[in-house]
């Protein structure tokens, strides 16, 4: 038995919201008119790419290329103690393997100084804070609060205006939003 393949195609062949957007930005009296786009491929340094990596890349390499522009390799090495050079050697094989390169390396490591900076002043601001909840506290809270479990089962049309409106708004007090910044 055969079945039928739908086969209708967007407006226009190879269109998708994400070049939908960007060709929307980059237009004619667009917020980016007249800029280059630039993608990043943010990959953990702790393993080997598998079919999700792939997938990914193939949309943040693929979407510079298709617009002349720039795809950094970013690698988010936010745990340096899962994290290998060998993973990062390999990453990088693999991506050249399938076609593409990078313009920039970057490792969020660089960064971390000044995400810490960034998040100091956020709070010297009152723009955020500091949950010294311990992580049981913080389940608990998420499993006994009504409007959370609204959040984290995606029932967005439980989720009160209120909600939807305030947890963009952190340095208001909100039990919903748990900003955790930690360091030494």
């Amino acid at each position: 038995m055969t079945e039928d393949i739908k086969t209708t195609a967007p407006e226009e062949a190879g269109k998708n919201f994400i070049l939908n957007f960007i060709d929307e930005d980059i237009a004619e009296g667009g917020q980016f008119q007249g800029m280059t786009v630039h993608t990043r491929f943010p990959p953990e340094p702790n393993g080997y790419l598998h079919i999700g990596h792939c997938k990914a890349l193939t949309i943040d390499f693929g979407t510079a290329e298709k617009y002349n522009g720039l795809c950094n390799l970013r690698m988010d090495d936010t745990n340096p103690t899962k994290e290998d050079e060998e993973f990062v050697e390999a990453i990088k094989q693999d991506i050249q393997w399938l076609g593409y390169q990078w313009g920039n390396v970057y490792y969020a490591s660089d960064y971390f100084q000044q995400l810490w900076d960034f998040a100091i002043r956020l709070i010297k601001e009152g723009k955020a804070y500091i949950d010294e909840q311990s992580a049981e506290q913080i389940a608990q809270q998420k499993t006994e609060n009504e409007e959370m479990q609204r959040i984290l089962s995606g029932d967005a049309d439980q989720i009160t205006e209120w909600v939807a409106r305030d947890s963009y708004n952190y340095a208001a007090p909100n039990e919903r939003i748990f900003v955790d910044v930690t360091g030494n």
